[in-house]
């Protein structure tokens, strides 16, 4: 049998990281599978932290965030070429707006896309790859569900982008916009091979799974 935990150390072998505040994002470091680990981002705080089985978790980036309005620190994701530039992608929301940032380990954050609106409530988004090099992005509604329906907004939306902000290659009429009708989006994820995307979306009734089709809401 498994000890019960004792402070902040869990004997369970799955458990990798322990005493953690509200963990919003998580993105898995790639290895080879014998020592896991992953980045794993506190909301709240801004804090990312790099967790690895058998080891006490580190400190690896502090973001300036501000968490009101379910906002704060809410995605991260590896760079699709993550091995030979150690980049790690966040989605924050600040004092102005939400946005995509670009970081590695002991440097300052960088913008990558901004302006994404915010509100007082649907600042809660979400990034990820899609395993074809471009980033996934899901935007919160603002608290203003008639956003993610204006093809003019940024608000509610699937976004598909490169590492530097623009428009990813392949999208429909080359915009930022994949779908929309997105609401609060926790996870966004893709197949192995890009070619099919899923995204979960929080809603005032039920919580949802969308199966992307690109240019579609």
């Amino acid at each position: 049998p498994v000890p019960p935990p004792q402070g902040c150390k869990d004997f369970d072998s799955s458990v990798i990281a322990t005493c953690l505040d509200t963990v919003a994002a998580v993105a898995g470091l790639p290895g080879d599978g014998s020592t896991p680990s992953a980045l794993a981002g506190e909301r709240k705080s801004g804090r990312v932290l790099l967790a690895t089985g058998g080891k006490d978790a580190t400190d690896f980036a502090k973001l300036d965030v501000q968490a009101a309005g379910d906002g704060g620190l809410t995605g991260l994701a590896v760079s699709p070429s993550y091995v030979e530039d150690q980049l790690v992608f966040a989605y924050i929301t600040t004092a102005t707006d939400n946005r995509v940032v670009r970081f590695a380990k002991g440097q300052a954050p960088k913008p990558v896309l901004t302006g994404i609106p915010k509100g007082a409530t649907g600042n809660r988004g979400t990034i990820g790859t899609d395993n074809r090099g471009a980033l996934l992005v899901g935007t919160g509604d603002a608290g203003n569900p008639n956003a993610a329906a204006d093809p003019n907004s940024l608000a509610g939306k699937l976004l598909r982008i490169d590492t530097s902000g623009k428009a990813a290659a392949g999208n429909p009429n080359g915009a930022l916009v994949v779908a929309a009708g997105l609401h609060a989006p926790g996870g966004v994820c893709a197949s192995a091979d890009g070619g099919r995307v899923w995204v979960t979306d929080h809603l005032a009734d039920k919580d949802a799974l969308y199966r992307v089709q690109a240019g579609q809401p």
